[in-house]
């Protein structure tokens, strides 16, 4: 080789030319333009490499910078690990930043939390202490325990949060999860979205499992599809439909659209704009049908009112049913 320098105590460089070992111990092997200063730190081959934190390695590739005390960069370009005990493997300008964290290929990706790794895709960020991001890109993994698979530009900032997939996707509760799909929140402690659009579950173990602006705001509430439904009361449940609501503690709407079930444990099964406004009262189907005291219900037709207390409708039109126990069969 030639134009190497070895300066510091029992330094070393093994050709290649213009190479440089000023730190104690340590060693160049070939390449050009690689500079090794740390405390018996190492530079095998490539060119541009700079290995200055104490015991710190680069391995081949170009312009690659090892400058964390312990820490290693195995071939790519442009990569650097600054965090104590820090990697990266290949890739492109990507940085391990934090103490014990790792970059696994991929470009432009930063893993800067404690414990935190990110393994390739483009972008990808991982700040939260022992967080992850597998691949894709632009995502970004916050919260501690933390994770992030594939995907774009999705956030898992909740600890114990995770997004699998999808687009602008966010787990913000703590053990929350989103599952796919596009804009979803999972908001509320240990809540989950599967999949859909514009879906959020907010309430604690709330969920929502997929189709379109859907929320789940109670506590246990679940929505299992459709568009536009809310769940709003402890461990109430919409399974599908449009526009519907379950209001109150285990209430319910099974289908249709702009359905409301109101009383405690009252239930709506389909048809359109049905409301179950007693405690455990129920409209099984029609249009414009209501059920407002205790037990009452209404089987089908339209514009039924079933008002008394255990009061009931069998179909229909414009029935009422007004005293307890009463009762019209269509």
């Amino acid at each position: 080789g030639y134009g190497n320098e070895a300066t510091g105590s029992y330094s070393s460089v093994s050709g290649g030319n213009s190479n440089e070992a000023t730190g104690n111990t340590s060693s160049v092997s070939g390449g050009r333009n690689n500079v090794a200063s740390g405390s018996e730190s190492s530079v095998s081959g490539g060119v541009g490499n700079k290995a200055s934190g104490s015991y710190s390695s680069v391995t081949g590739g170009w312009n690659n910078v090892a400058s964390g005390s312990e820490s290693s960069v195995s071939g790519g370009v442009g990569n650097k690990a600054s965090g104590p005990y820090s990697s990266v493997t290949g890739g492109h300008g990507n940085d391990a930043t934090g103490p014990w964290s790792s970059v696994s290929g991929g470009r432009n990706n930063e893993a800067s939390g404690i414990l935190s790794s990110v393994s390739g895709g483009t972008g990808n960020t991982a700040s939260g202490y022992s967080s992850s991001v597998t691949g894709g890109y632009g995502n970004e993994a916050t919260g501690s325990y933390s994770s992030v698979s594939g995907g774009n530009s999705n956030e898992a900032t909740g600890w114990y949060s995770s997004v699998t997939g999808g687009q602008s996707n966010e787990a913000s509760g703590n053990t929350s999860s989103v599952s796919g799909g596009r804009n979803n929140v999972a908001s509320g402690p240990r809540s989950s979205v599967l999949g859909g659009s514009n879906n959020k579950a907010t309430g604690f173990l709330s969920s929502v499992s997929g189709g379109e602006e859907n929320k789940a705001t109670g506590e246990a509430a679940s929505v299992s599809g459709g568009s536009e439904n809310t769940a709003r009361g402890v461990s109430s449940s919409v399974s599908g439909g449009s526009q519907s609501t379950a209001y109150r503690v285990g209430s319910s709407v099974s289908g249709g659209y702009f359905n409301q079930a109101v009383g405690k444990y009252s239930s709506v099964t389909a048809g359109q704009r049905n409301q179950a406004k007693g405690k455990l009262s129920s409209v099984s189907g029609g249009w414009a049908n209501q059920a407002t005291h205790v037990q009452s219900s209404v089987s089908g037709g339209a514009r039924n009112f079933a008002n008394g207390e255990i009061s009931t409708i069998s179909g229909g039109v414009g029935n009422k049913a007004k005293n307890k126990f009463s009762s019209i069969s269509g």
